[in-house]
């Protein structure tokens, strides 16, 4: 049947060709089904070709690390409890694992989470091509929450999930609460997610002129319980932490200027001010003001569902104090809100109604909302520009070119290359660069601050805070001589033989070293190989115990 949609929009509505773009939905032609399948298999070849190159860092590997911890998944769950994240992630992998006992499934758990959120994207959303185009492209599509393997591109999935079910399960059920219970388990930063979609389906549906208020709290209530039972949950995997020198954000500052303000609303992880970048500002600080005026705008597209936009607007604040105050974010944790904000006009986009306070029917009114509306769609697609951009000249040139986030990857193949170290010890300093090794080696490693053999670092209070060069050099001896293996040692540091240095390292570590330490471990060692420049920092100058 011929969808007539457009001249009905036109006859009806007597609206511009701007509003008729902005508001129009894809028809279900065939040449629309190809370009969408167009669309999702150009996404899946560049992000294949882009994992191919990924290197994974300790972030990454440490969850499978801990993932793999016991002997079931109970233990599993023990061994996770104060790690600082929820546990669905790690039960992600463990199940994945259970059937294939290999580290890939990490990669491949992380980018089937990827498919199947931008496979309901491009199949179920009511978006423009141009909209899907740029969601599929962004930064966060193509590389964080794909190919980069975390916990972040969980939430993305489930909000997506959120977002078909809404409008059938608002009113009955509890699909929402089942959801929103693993939306708070994927990581912290959701748990604010979860409270500002229940925020948005309250008042959304209190509002609703037809709504039975009586049935809709019954089924209200029921699904904010299971979804506090999901915050509960992950409040009671997270604490106590284990990491207790771990630090947090900067705090209250005694005196609130509009320079801090400035700098707590805005991410600087969607900065589009970079080398090669296509905005070419004299100053960071026009930037600020820009990405400012992009993030609180965008909401605006939301403006006929009011209880969306401020929801969207909340959740900004709350992140925003989050990272300046609680914890300091970066790009993957930020661009949950923008994720956010997607699903929350996913929702909206097809069902709008008119905005809950009292407006006339006169043409003016209704050219103001329109208006409005399609101020916020122009800024919800400058952010999505800036995450192109971010991919296209920052992201993928960096992975393309070679510069990896981690050099393990090198440094397992240079390992593996060598007989005479297929049993040997690894030591490093910094004790964490060790984390990401048992993707590519099984050698066993071993922390010197901890003063034990494991794949995990634990970031406390009670470890070794202050090591020399000496300490390093006796704990590689007496491993080499109690266990009859050779023992490799890792240093991300260069060292310098003309004068002393005390490096600062991880939270609240440091490491000392003499003119005299130098020539000491030098003497008692053979320099092999350095792995260096990295993306992180986790790069290696490679010494043999002699």
């Amino acid at each position: 049947m011929k969808n007539n949609f457009p001249l009905n929009y036109l006859h009806n509505k007597k609206n511009s060709m701007k509003n008729l773009i902005l508001d129009l939905k894809l028809s279900d032609t065939k040449s629309h089904n190809l370009f969408r399948y167009m669309l999702f298999i150009s996404w899946a070849c560049i992000g294949l070709y882009l994992a191919s190159k990924h290197v994974f860092w300790r972030d990454e590997v440490r969850a499978l690390s801990f993932a793999l911890q016991g002997n079931n998944f109970v233990e599993m769950l023990v061994a996770v409890h104060g790690e600082g994240h929820p546990a669905l992630w790690y039960v992600l992998l463990r199940s994945a694992h259970v059937f294939w006992n290999h580290p890939q499934v990490l990669p491949i758990v992380a980018f089937v989470v990827a498919a199947l959120s931008f496979w309901l994207l491009v199949f179920r959303s009511q978006f423009s091509l141009l909209l899907i185009a740029l969601i599929l492209a962004s930064n966060f599509a193509l590389y964080e929450y794909s190919v980069m393997a975390r916990n972040y591109g969980i939430s993305m999935l489930i909000l997506f999930m959120i977002a078909i079910c809404y409008k059938k399960y608002r009113y009955r059920g509890v699909m929402l609460g089942i959801l929103l219970f693993l939306l708070a388990n994927c990581n912290v930063h959701s748990v604010i997610l979860v409270c500002s979609f229940l925020m948005f389906w309250f008042f959304d549906s209190i509002f609703e002129k037809d709504v039975n208020r009586k049935k809709f709290l019954k089924v209200f209530v029921l699904n904010a319980a299971i979804a506090m039972l999901g915050i509960i949950a992950c409040f009671l995997t997270i604490y106590p932490t284990f990491n207790d020198a771990v630090r947090t954000g900067m705090g209250m500052p005694d005196v609130i200027t509009f320079k801090m303000l400035l700098n707590t609303i805005v991410f600087p992880g969607f900065s589009f001010y970079h080398t090669n970048s296509l905005i070419n500002l004299p100053s960071e600080v026009y930037y600020k003001y820009l990405a400012t005026l992009l993030l609180y705008g965008s909401p605006l597209v939301l403006i006929k569902r009011p209880s969306a936009m401020f929801a969207t607007w909340a959740t900004l604040i709350v992140f925003s104090c989050f990272f300046r105050f609680i914890y300091p974010g970066s790009y993957r944790h930020e661009v949950l809100w923008l994720v956010f904000l997607i699903s929350m006009y996913w929702v909206c986009c097809g069902d709008e109604k008119q905005v809950v306070q009292k407006i006339s029917n006169t043409k003016n009114s209704l050219l103001t909302v329109n208006t409005v509306k399609a101020t916020g769609y122009v800024f919800l697609m400058c952010l999505m520009v800036m995450q192109v951009e971010l991919a296209l000249f920052k992201t993928i040139p960096r992975v393309v070119s070679g510069l990896p986030e981690s050099r393990s990857r090198d440094l397992g193949l240079f390992i593996d290359s060598k007989p005479e170290l297929k049993d040997a010890i690894i030591i490093a300093e910094e004790d964490y660069m060790l984390e990401s090794l048992p993707y590519y080696i099984n050698n066993p490693t071993y922390l010197m601050r901890e003063q034990k053999f494991s794949r995990i670092t634990f970031f406390t209070k009670k470890a070794r805070l202050n090591l020399t060069l000496d300490d390093i050099l006796i704990t590689a001896n007496n491993l080499k001589t109690d266990l009859a293996k050779p023992v490799v040692v890792l240093l991300s540091h260069k060292l310098n033989s003309a004068a002393p240095q005390v490096i600062k390292e991880g939270y609240n570590w440091t490491l000392t070293t003499t003119p005299d330490q130098v020539q000491h471990f030098l003497k008692a060692t053979s320099f092999m190989v350095n792995f260096r420049p990295t993306d992180s920092g986790e790069s290696y100058d490679v010494y043999l115990l002699k």
